[in-house]
């Protein structure tokens, strides 16, 4: 069977889908990508058919985005709202629709799957009689946020495509949602799609043969905290330079990773405790650490639950605030506002984060719910049975049962 994946061009969304991609592929399906003719280069590189499709991009919008210099400025939910309404609900949408209608009809996929802010491949799935599968940021955007911030925008995509209006997103969960995250994790009483399936997320990060560095083993038995602003919005030197300056002289081993653009040298010398790297792969640095200072993206923060770590973190942009303002609620982090980080607040933070037990214990809850979660055999089986029955795909345990515990 034949799979179209349509995501947007930026590392954290390849990332999400990759495990996926590569499950469908190993249980012997055709998978291609459809993505951003430059950005494609990385699934290309695994051996994966690409087609360009959409504006082209990579870690920030690009200017045909109204508004773009400007919103690079914003934080926060001001940054979110922007990035749906002027991005991904814009121009992003109805550029990537123009090439979709194309590739759909030429290439002829059994199924598309989507992340989940790529809403082109959303209406044209419709409009093409295709069924589509969404692979959650670990929650969905609550309806109502929806409504007010990309209404116009996807009533205007669904027009242009000859399809009936949809004002409260129905069919965006018509045929399976995979929400990649465990039950406490979903927000208790928002309405979810009677297709969804809860599954454990899974964590791409190697491209090529990326691995632990040597001096990794020389560390001594001191707390080993790992700092990081993933792989988009790194290029804060600012925050880089908080961090350090709040807990190189703490009583932990610290490692900060500051992305592939920026030299680690800038920072200056620093102690034997306190290292910075490029890039290190995460899933191999958590399972050594005992704390994180992060960003609040969601395949950090999964990544972060899943070793039941606590964590201080920082909802830079975008739908990091959901991430962040999840974690705080549940009682594994202690989150600190853009405008409000500095030296002593990211200091009291750590100190508190390996103190009090309580954020650990939270973290190891949500740890064991994330491995009672089925995997990507479960995943792939899903899939094949949306692409055979092209029906909707409605899990034997009806969503109302499944648990949002509060810490």
């Amino acid at each position: 069977m034949r799979f179209l994946v349509s995501i947007q061009p930026a590392n954290g969304h390849l990332h999400l889908v990759l495990p996926v991609a590569q499950a469908l592929r190993d249980a012997g399906h055709e998978v291609a990508f459809a993505t951003g003719k430059s950005f494609g280069e990385s699934a290309r590189s695994l051996g994966f058919e690409v087609f360009a499709a959409g504006l082209d991009w990579e870690g920030w919008f690009p200017p045909e985005v109204s508004g773009c210099e400007e919103g690079k400025k914003l934080e926060g939910f001001e940054q979110l709202r922007w990035g749906l309404r002027d991005g991904f609900a814009g121009v992003l949408a109805e550029r990537m629709a123009q090439d979709l209608l194309k590739i759909v009809d030429a290439w002829a996929p059994d199924a598309i799957v989507r992340d989940t802010s790529e809403f082109a491949s959303w209406a044209v799935a419709e409009r093409k009689d295709v069924p589509f599968a969404t692979i959650e940021f670990g929650m969905p955007l609550p309806r109502r946020f929806l409504k007010a911030m990309v209404g116009d925008g996807l009533a205007r995509l669904r027009c242009g495509l000859g399809l009936a209006p949809d004002a409260e997103f129905e069919t965006l969960g018509r045929y399976l949602t995979l929400a990649c995250a465990p039950p406490s994790y979903q927000i208790p009483g928002e309405p979810r799609a009677d297709t969804t399936h809860l599954v454990r997320p899974c964590f791409f990060d190697r491209i090529g043969d990326e691995g632990l560095p040597a001096w990794i083993e020389e560390l001594d038995d001191r707390p080993l905290v790992y700092a990081t602003l993933g792989t988009i919005f790194n290029d804060r030197p600012e925050i880089f330079d908080v961090i350090l300056r709040g807990l190189a002289s703490e009583p932990v081993n610290l490692i900060m990773t500051v992305g592939r653009d920026l030299d680690p040298n800038v920072f200056g010398p620093q102690p034997d405790h306190v290292r910075i790297e490029r890039y290190i792969p995460q899933t191999l640095l958590l399972p050594r650490c005992d704390a994180v200072v992060a960003h609040s993206g969601y395949p950090t923060v999964m990544g972060i639950l899943s070793h039941g770590l606590p964590s201080v973190l920082f909802p830079l942009a975008v739908d990091k605030p959901f991430h962040a303002e999840r974690c705080r609620d549940l009682g594994v982090s202690i989150v600190i506002e853009p405008e409000e980080i500095d030296v002593k607040r990211v200091r009291g933070a750590l100190r508190t984060i390996l103190s009090d037990t309580n954020y650990r214990a939270g973290a190891q809850r949500i740890r064991k719910e994330i491995e009672a979660l089925p995997g990507l055999d479960y995943t792939v089986k899903l899939l094949e049975d949306l692409a055979r029955k092209q029906e909707p795909i409605v899990p034997s345990r009806p969503w109302s049962t499944w648990s949002f515990a509060q810490p």
